[in-house]
């Protein structure tokens, strides 16, 4: 063992070749090593990333199969109360799919022993309840019985006991989705602290090469040439590595950026000059004062580490999420000399966290939605059945009463009940029928947006416009609107949901109109760095301040919209499906004066989804 180690000391020490050479086969080895583990590290991180995916999935099917058990219901009632087959239609179907619904839930949650009990529970509950359904329909045109309020109620109480159940799927399933969260995020996070400390170690490991070339160079030519080398390796190194490697000459106040910070820009090596002005230069705005101040507060001393997230300019005009970290290099005096670190692009870190809150909103808004807007039509259905019920039963013992003699004052009750009273009953349980038809639409067509892979391509903006504008030639011309087109820019995104936003907005432009003004509506769009603005404005009603924040919120709408129907939910698609395309929207408007809508569409869209995975 003794001839063994001193055989390789004499190796190491004994010729200044095989130093440098060890010294550069080290640092490559670094490199194969950090590039190992960011491959293993992002393979946890999609692992999280689909458990993530998985949850959403769970609360979307769990939402389907309320959706079911409720058409169930409907579908049942509404064949009691007119007897007509139609109405058994989303009954028939609803029964159809709840079975595929289940079997799909079951699935999903085969990973989770609390999750798949839970659905047990379910899936016998709705089994009860579709046999108590069946049942009654049998009866009901076997012999023609008809329901009774004492069945809608127990109908209602295993309805509510079935919605309790899908309640704790969804309460559980919210756990485990707040927990894969944070899961995921610490997975990223040590994704990027494995970037920094890996890239660090891999120049320090090049450095450490040259160094020995530097040091053996003065021995002759020959280590001049090696030092070459070195030197060629450390810049093929530097070039390859996708993350941006910068050194900060604090006392000469000079730079230098590899090529792969550049190109993490879109410039090429000789485009971006390596200076701080060009830095400052490309530094958004909105970040310029607290990036420098990070920087400062580093220099000073106050923070241990060198930590700064900003955004900066691509050359195409967009912004990207860079996140800098780097290490300090002090002098005797223990003054700061140099910064060396690197830059890493985390633009689609920050647009999946931006996501993920976005998705979390809405579930959230969904759940109001369920608990308290479709409540409402339910009640006045209960309580117009039970009217109608109260009616039939009057008319009942009017009829059927041996002892009473059908005089005129009778006749008068009778035609009240036949002619108005359960008329009106059934009149008002059909607007809170066409009402929920139209919230559940509404939600429906919302949550699809989210579903639907996106087409990007370059689109003629104006063209798209005309296009929308003829198809409601009619209403402009019967009410004499003038239309103004400023200019539109061409811009890259989907084209459907291009088309879906400028209509939704210009739809609403002419249903708001004051009529007591001709109205004016006016178009039009710019670039500014990064994106495309555009602006609709109008001359119409207005929208006063109290009611500006619920413009964009589901079912909620201004208390000036007078006799223009609608459910609220437009002004919403066109917010979610702008976000969807990375952009956004807000709006300016004075009261009897007019509004206008503004939004952006990104120069660089994000077409992937997570819709859809599990």
């Amino acid at each position: 063992m003794l001839f063994m180690l001193t055989k390789i000391k004499t190796f190491i020490t004994g010729n200044w070749k095989r130093q440098t050479v060890i010294g550069i086969t080290f640092a490559c080895f670094i490199v194969n090593v950090l590039s190992l583990t960011l491959y293993f590290k992002n393979e946890e991180i999609n692992e999280s990333k689909n458990w993530v995916i998985h949850s959403y999935e769970v609360l979307r099917q769990v939402r389907q199969v309320l959706t079911d058990v409720e058409d169930m219901e409907t579908g049942q009632r509404g064949y009691f109360l007119t007897s007509r087959r139609e109405f058994l239609i989303p009954y028939e179907n609803a029964k159809v799919s709840i079975t595929k619904e289940m079997t799909a839930l079951h699935d999903l949650v085969n990973d989770n022993p609390d999750q798949v009990a839970r659905t047990n529970e379910l899936d016998k509950m709705i089994r009860d309840h579709e046999t108590l359904l069946s049942d009654q329909i049998d009866k009901f045109q076997e012999k023609q019985v008809a329901i009774t309020v004492k069945d809608l109620e127990t109908n209602l109480k295993l309805q509510f006991t079935i919605r309790d159940k899908i309640a704790d799927i969804i309460s559980a399933e919210r756990i485990l989705l707040a927990q894969r969260q944070i899961e995921e995020k610490r997975q990223r996070n040590d994704y990027v602290e494995i970037i920094v400390v890996g890239s660090l170690a891999s120049i320090l490991a090049l450095l450490i090469a040259n160094t020995f070339v530097i040091y053996y160079s003065s021995r002759g030519q020959k280590a001049e040439d090696e030092l070459k080398k070195s030197e060629e390796l450390y810049k093929t190194v530097t070039q390859g590595i996708n993350e941006g490697v910068f050194e900060y000459d604090v006392v000469n106040h000079k730079v230098f950026y590899s090529p792969g910070f550049k190109r993490m820009l879109g410039y090429s090596e000789h485009e971006f000059m390596d200076s701080i002005q060009t830095f400052d230069e490309h530094l958004h705005p909105d970040d310029f004062h607290q990036c420098w101040e990070n920087i400062n507060k580093y220099f000073r001393g106050e923070v241990e580490d060198y930590r700064n997230i900003f955004r900066m300019q691509h050359k195409d005009g967009h912004y990207i999420w860079v996140m800098s970290r780097g290490v300090g290099i002090w002098d005797k005096d223990g003054n700061l000399s140099k910064l060396v670190g690197t830059h890493t692009d985390i633009t689609d870190q920050k647009e999946n966290e931006e996501y993920l809150k976005l998705l979390n909103a809405d579930l959230e808004n969904f759940t109001y939605i369920t608990s308290h807007d479709l409540r409402s039509p339910l009640v006045n259905l209960k309580g117009f059945a039970s009217e109608l019920q109260f009616s039939t039963n009057n008319l009942t013992a009017l009829i059927h009463d041996p002892s009473v003699k059908i005089g005129k004052e009778k006749k008068e009750q009778i035609n009240t009940i036949i002619l108005k009273d359960i008329p009106e009953s059934l009149n008002y349980i059909k607007s809170s029928v066409e009402r929920l038809d139209q919230l559940t639409t509404a939600i429906l067509d919302l949550s699809r947006i989210g579903r639907r892979d996106l087409r990007i391509e370059n689109i003629n903006t104006a063209e798209t416009v005309q296009k929308i504008l003829d198809s409601l030639a009619y209403e402009i011309n019967n009410k004499h609107i003038q239309i103004q087109l400023g200019e539109l820019p061409e811009v890259k995104t989907d084209a459907v949901a291009l088309q879906q936003i400028f209509s939704n907005i210009i739809d609403n432009a002419i249903k708001y109109l004051d009529d007591s003004r001709p109205g004016k509506i006016t178009i039009s769009g710019t670039v500014v760095p990064g994106e495309i603005r555009f602006i609709i404005s109008d001359n119409g009603r207005g929208i006063s301040e109290n009611d500006k924040e619920k413009v964009f919120d589901m079912f909620k709408r201004a208390r000036n919209v007078g006799q223009v129907r609608g459910v609220g939910m437009g002004m919403s698609f066109v917010k979610a499906t702008i976000q969807r395309l990375g952009g956004k929207i807000w709006l300016e408007s004075v009261l009897g004066s007019g509004t206008k809508f503004i939004f952006t569409i990104p120069n660089r869209v994000k077409g992937s989804s997570y819709a859809g995975k599990s």
